[in-house]
């Protein structure tokens, strides 16, 4: 590794690293992004839903308990 280092120089070894370091960045940065976006909108939906469900049962209350 040492001799391939010395061979190619510093410069390929440090654009390899900061490419690689950039996309691994961008990689993590839309999969985090995405992630957060499914929870958040199975989360939101259902809070949204069960708030809905609580609300529908207030104003339709169920004929089987009465």
């Amino acid at each position: 590794m040492v001799a391939a280092r010395e061979k190619l120089g510093w410069d390929f070894w440090g654009r390899l690293g900061l490419a690689t370091f950039c996309f691994a960045n961008i990689f993590f940065g839309i999969a985090v992004g995405w992630a957060s976006c499914i929870f958040g909108g199975i989360i939101g939906t259902a809070l949204f839903g069960h708030l809905a469900f609580l609300r529908f049962r207030e104003i339709y209350p169920s004929r089987r308990g009465s």
